[in-house]
C-alpha cells in the first residue's frame, strides 16, 4: 500500500506559516517542516500559493492607488480652492 501524499491546504498552510515566521517558504523548507512530501507536488502546491500571493499584492496596490488618486484630486481641489480664496483677497485689498 501505497503512502498517503501531501494536500495542497498542507503545504498551503505550512508556507503561510513559515513567512509568518519570517522564513522564505521555499521547496525545502516546507519539506522540513512537513516532515514528508515529493518536491514535485511541493513546487506544485507552492506554484498556486504564491499565484494567490501575487493576486492579492496586486489587489492592495490597486486600493492603494486608487486611494492615491482620491487624494490628489482632493488635493487639486483644495488647491483650486485657495487659489480661489487668495484671489478674492487681493481683490477686496485693491478695493480697500
Amino acid at each position: 500500500m501505497g503512502r498517503k501524499g501531501i494536500t495542497a491546504e498542507q503545504v498551503i498552510g505550512t508556507a503561510t506559516e513559515l513567512q509568518a515566521q519570517g522564513i522564505n517558504p521555499t521547496v525545502d523548507a516546507v519539506r522540513a517542516f512537513l516532515g514528508t512530501g515529493s518536491k514535485s507536488t511541493i513546487v506544485s502546491h507552492l506554484k498556486v500559493w504564491r499565484s494567490e500571493q501575487v493576486k492579492d499584492e496586486i489587489g492592495i496596490l490597486k486600493q492603494r492607488l486608487e486611494k492615491a488618486e482620491q487624494d490628489r484630486l482632493f488635493l487639486i481641489q483644495q488647491k483650486a480652492d485657495l487659489r480661489a480664496a487668495v484671489e478674492k483677497l487681493e481683490k477686496d485689498l485693491m478695493r480697500g
